[in-house]
């Protein structure tokens, strides 16, 4: 249900407003449609850390942009969503909400997905 609401969301944003998919607010609505999308559907199948899913997913995109940029300029943001990752999973895996395998798995997912919609995105 989630996804579906993010993704009518999204939709609504795009006509409603006339935003070109060359802006960046849509494509990252986009991607995290993509994300609550994938993890969703896998999760039908396969126990799987939605956390990791979105922590990584938003490293994904940063890792993207940071190569679009010139001079690396979201080096240290990068680097902080890594982190960020890090200790996120880490706390799933140390609260015992998901084993090692399901934090990975997520992390996959989401980084995956998020990787590849901006690049697809431009």
């Amino acid at each position: 249900f989630t996804a579906f609401v993010y993704v009518m969301v999204t939709y609504f944003f795009y006509s409603g407003f006339g935003v070109s998919l060359r802006d960046n607010v849509l494509k990252l609505m986009i991607v995290i449609d993509a994300l609550l999308i994938a993890g969703t559907i896998i999760t039908f199948f396969y126990r799987i850390s939605i956390h990791s899913v979105g922590i990584c997913g938003f490293a994904a995109i940063l890792i993207r942009y940071n190569q679009l940029a010139e001079g690396n300029l979201l080096l240290l943001s990068v680097l902080c969503a890594l982190l960020m990752a890090g200790v996120v999973m880490s706390a799933r895996v140390y609260l015992q909400a998901h084993n090692l395998q399901e934090v990975g798995a997520g992390a996959a997912v989401g980084f995956a997905t998020g990787y590849t919609c901006m690049v697809v995105l431009g």
